[in-house]
């Protein structure tokens, strides 16, 4: 003779079940399977799954092998959605590093600009410099032999 479930057995088990399918309407589906999640999952008074011994056993075994599953698993759906926030956020401030580094970068190329430009007109003036200083140079030069040459006119030789 085949026994009828109550409706509590009933909720328990749609419980499990969406436990196990990963799909919980009640709890976090980061929260480890137990019969106490299974009884609030359900909306059931705490210990009412304690009045059907297989469905306790049923928990308690899935509960182990997935535990066991969950250790040797090197990522679970979770913690893959928790990398993929962690990168998102690691990528978002990245991007305002970026804006932040391109408009330093920017000022620093203006400066750099005016400085080049600042270099180039003193190069320029010491080139202009320069020739003034050699012409001052080569008009000294002249006026010391001129000065000399007046100085040897004047000599007179004795005789």
């Amino acid at each position: 003779m085949e026994r009828r479930l109550n409706d509590t057995e009933i909720k328990l088990r749609d419980a499990f079940n969406r436990i196990l399918c990963n799909r919980p309407q009640v709890i976090s589906p980061n929260r480890r399977l137990s019969v106490r999640a299974v009884e609030e999952e359900a909306g059931v008074p705490r210990n009412r799954a304690y009045y059907y011994e297989q469905l306790r056993i049923d928990i308690m075994e899935a509960a182990e092998s997935l535990h066991s599953v969950k250790s040797k698993e090197p990522k679970t759906p979770n913690t893959q959605n928790q990398d993929y926030l962690s990168l998102k956020r690691e990528i978002k401030r990245l991007k305002t590093e970026n804006a932040k580094l391109t408009s330093k970068n920017e000022r620093l190329q203006v400066e750099f600009d005016k400085l080049s430009f600042e270099f180039r007109l003193a190069v320029r003036k010491n080139e202009e410099l320069q020739r003034e200083l050699n012409i001052s140079e080569d008009s000294r030069k002249q006026a010391n032999q001129k000065i000399a040459e007046l100085k040897r006119n004047k000599v007179v030789p004795l005789e």
